[in-house]
């Protein structure tokens, strides 16, 4: 029997020491599941710890003051003893902290004005200090401003890749102008200017909600002040224009001739082979087939879709696709506006539908040149892949929510 209880003990020993090693591998090496729960009952019990701690403090004050009454009024319950005690001792803590604040807030008063007022020399010294030290280290000013460079660099790529493609840029202003003339009237430029402003709009949510996705808690607040100005030099001018050149040539310019090279035979080709008629393509195939999803936008017009789909290639095209689609001649004259209102509201499409369609152009997917250079920075088609899809899905649900409040109205 001795025997069995010397291995049980050293059979509990062991489980026990290998439970430790886990818990300490947990808890170094990992987001540790074991901290993460004595953080959520770190929390539960902040107010009984609080609280536990102020009795502990101020209960030797409770005391006195229990003793002091017991001894003028002995006859006093014990009860309300207590609760006089208690009382007596938040008033004292109270007069504690009034008489606290009284010497320590006119002081803060009068360091937070000389520190105001002595701001311009503090900020000076240190300049004078921080030019002075990269003067003296050129290797270190090097470093720093390989430092902010690198920072710059990310930063850019950041907004070009997730938030600049929400911005109104001069290839959708002939969009904007046309249906704004055809369905708004005198309120044509306002509606234009609205444009502009909800495509900052989505582009600020959008930084937003990659924020709050990305969790990092990093700040970079290193300022410091850029050398002085000086020519450049010709020679260095051309090697940086030509290193640009070659590298849009060698990379975006392959996408974007690739990605035309689809869209033209999308559009010039369909079942039979070459079509000279675009609603024969494949590219009004798949208009008619996604009709059910762009209906809820006010989009649900195959001709409209095909125009969308070619304005992937550069989104000026999407005006002269309308134009041939609906059979409209010399569509930017007043008799083409004319004509084309008149095509487009016997299908029922009226200024909603054009509002939402403009909204639509604003943030769907971007054309191919931006396409090239959301996967050049990326350098990943998966994640630029995502990116396009993300703007497509905002795209739909904002003019989802314009189309439908409008019709509403």
């Amino acid at each position: 029997m001795k025997k069995d209880n010397h291995y049980f003990a050293w059979g509990l020993t062991a489980v026990c020491v290998v439970c430790a090693v886990l818990l300490i591998y947990d808890l170094v090496f990992r987001d540790s599941i074991v901290m993460a729960y004595a953080g959520m009952l770190a929390d539960i019990l902040a107010p009984v710890l609080y609280g536990a701690a102020m009795a502990y403090l101020l209960a030797p004050i409770v005391n006195w003051f229990e003793r002091i009454i017991l001894r003028r009024r002995g006859r006093t319950p014990s009860k309300w003893r207590r609760a006089i005690s208690v009382a007596l001792t938040w008033v004292v803590v109270l007069a504690l902290l009034y008489a606290l604040f009284s010497v320590l807030l006119p002081e803060l008063y009068a360091s937070v004005v000389q520190l105001v007022g002595n701001a311009q020399r503090y900020y000076y010294t240190v300049y004078d200090w921080v030019i002075h030290l990269l003067e003296n280290n050129p290797e270190f000013a090097a470093k720093a401003s390989e430092v902010i460079n690198e920072y710059y660099t990310d930063a850019l790529a950041w907004i070009n890749v997730r938030v600049t493609p929400f911005m109104s840029c001069s290839a959708r202003l002939p969009i904007y102008v046309l249906f704004s003339s055809m369905f708004f009237g005198k309120y044509a430029m306002l509606v234009c200017y609205s444009m502009y402003l909800l495509g900052i709009i989505v582009a600020i949510g959008t930084a937003f909600i990659l924020s709050k996705i990305d969790g990092s808690k990093a700040e970079h607040a290193l300022l410091i002040e850029l050398p002085e100005y000086k020519s450049p030099n010709a020679h260095t001018i051309a090697i940086y224009v030509w290193q640009k050149i070659k590298d849009y040539l060698t990379k975006a310019g392959t996408v974007i001739f690739i990605a035309s090279i689809i869209m033209w035979g999308i559009l010039n080709f369909g079942p039979h082979g070459y079509v000279t008629d675009i609603s024969e393509s494949f590219g009004s195939m798949i208009g008619k087939a996604v009709i059910p999803l762009f209906k809820p936008v006010g989009l649900g017009y195959w001709q409209i879709i095909v125009a969308l789909i070619a304005g992937i290639a550069a989104k000026e095209v999407v005006v002269s696709s309308c134009s041939v689609l609906f059979g409209i001649q010399n569509i930017t004259t007043a008799k083409g506006m004319e004509s084309m209102v008149a095509t487009l509201g016997a299908l029922g499409f009226g200024a909603a539908n054009a509002y939402a369609l403009m909204t639509f152009c604003l943030l769907y997917i971007p054309c191919t040149a931006t396409i090239a250079t959301i996967q050049r920075e990326l350098k990943s088609w998966k994640y630029t892949g995502l990116i396009l899809l993300y703007q497509l899905f905002a795209a739909w649900v904002v003019s989802f929510i314009v189309y439908q409040t409008a019709s509403f109205l």
